[in-house]
């Protein structure tokens, strides 16, 4: 028979529940590197570019410990954003790699170059590190050659446990000849700890 006194804790007990499960909604966050200081153009300064976001780290580099830079290229990117991912020192077959310090979700990201040749664009997403582990998902798309004039597509994907993505796009000639901005980054609970609405439950009796 159930006590008057879980009759009346029932209601709280609920609203506890509704709260802590709206509390464990999965973020978004944007990595668009605007406050990331540039670099010398085609010096490949950088190595690895650590960046965090609402508890989320991204560590950026790429295939063979090949350098990049930051570079804003600005007015001509409209709609891109000033400050990119800049592959150009090294415009070989070397991909991005970016690891997450927590597993992910969803993945969107911006490829966009100024139009001499036709870019083929690339996005895989892994279970491993370092583009190691299990292909959970790929996507893909290309960037026709339109003069001089700047264009970009998003690629994107979803899939549980995603731990890191490779990313590249470019020509035959010149496999890693785009720009890559504004990484966007779904993700859940950091870890399945006991949450305080459990723990009250637990102490009510009603768990």
């Amino acid at each position: 028979m159930i006590s008057h006194r879980k009759l009346l804790l029932a209601p709280f007990a609920l609203a506890l529940l509704c709260f802590a499960h709206s509390g464990a909604r999965a973020d978004t966050v944007v990595f668009n590197f605007e406050s990331t200081p540039t670099t010398p153009v085609g010096t490949g300064a950088l190595t690895a570019l650590v960046l965090t976001q609402s508890g989320l780290t991204a560590t950026i580099t790429r295939e063979g410990g090949v350098g990049f830079d930051i570079r804003d290229i600005s007015p001509g990117g409209t709609g891109f954003g000033s400050r990119s991912l800049d592959p150009f020192s090294n415009t070989g077959n070397t991909a991005f790699i970016v690891n997450f310090s927590q597993s992910v979700t969803g993945i969107s990201i911006d490829l966009g170059d100024f139009g001499s040749e036709t870019d083929t664009l690339l996005l895989q997403a892994f279970s491993g590190a370092n583009g190691t582990g299990t292909l959970l998902g790929t996507s893909g798309g290309t960037l026709v050659a339109v003069g001089f004039t700047f264009s970009f597509q998003t690629l994107s994907l979803s899939a549980s446990g995603i731990n890191s993505i490779r990313v590249i796009g470019g020509s035959a000639q010149f496999p890693n000849s785009v720009y890559y901005d504004n990484l966007s980054v779904t993700f859940g609970p950091a870890a399945a700890v006991p949450e305080p609405a459990s723990m009250l439950l637990l102490g009510t009796g009603l768990a």
